[in-house]
């Protein structure tokens, strides 16, 4: 990758090239501003797409995310409240509040506590608090880049790992840009609807 004007500094492939996940992997933690800072490029040119592909990328992808945003938080939050609240005629105070609740421990064990047991598997030198520190660190996109997972050295292995690790940032990177993008995208209101 180092002669394509990539630093794979931490590609556990053994290829000189990126395979397709090694280059989503890239993608992903470019579009989610997660940047984990340990695939770099390094040439003039490699420097000057990224930001390109940065500028337009960014917003595109928080575009896409509001728009998700829109369309997805009827069903996973209005809708169940006010179903539970009308069929079982249970306050509706107390039922958001248990929806929130629920909500939060969901995430907390989709975003966190799955995938932080599964890095504590597969990465022998991590313990469970690493795993953990891991993923929220990428699930708040600061993505320090002081624990990157190495995964497999085993091609076939190697790439369904990166790709997994691939999308698992993606959700967890729109936390800040679903915040910011819930109403506008560089200062101009957006309306997802179709």
């Amino acid at each position: 990758a180092g002669n394509y004007g990539v630093s794979g500094l931490g590609n556990v492939s053994g290829d000189e090239n990126w395979e397709f996940t090694s280059a989503l992997f890239f993608t992903a933690s470019v579009l989610t501003t997660t940047g984990y800072g340990h695939i770099v490029p390094l040439s003039d040119g490699g420097k000057i797409f990224c930001i390109l592909y940065s500028l337009l990328g960014i917003p595109m992808t928080l575009l896409f995310l509001g728009c998700l945003l829109q369309h997805l938080l009827p069903l996973v939050s209005y809708r169940p409240v006010q179903y539970i609240h009308i069929r079982w005629g249970f306050s509706l105070a107390h039922v958001a509040l248990a929806h929130a609740a629920g909500l939060g421990l969901a995430t907390l064990g989709l975003f966190i506590l799955i995938p932080a047991i599964c890095f504590w598997a597969l990465e022998g030198t991590w313990n469970f608090l690493e795993s953990v520190y891991f993923c929220f660190i990428s699930l708040s996109t600061i993505g320090l880049g002081d624990y990157v997972p190495k995964g497999s050295s085993q091609p076939p292995l190697h790439e369904l790992y990166e790709l997994s690790i691939t999308c698992k940032p993606s959700p967890g990177g729109s936390v800040r840009q679903k915040l910011f993008c819930s109403q506008c995208v560089a200062g101009v209101r957006v309306s997802c609807h179709q």
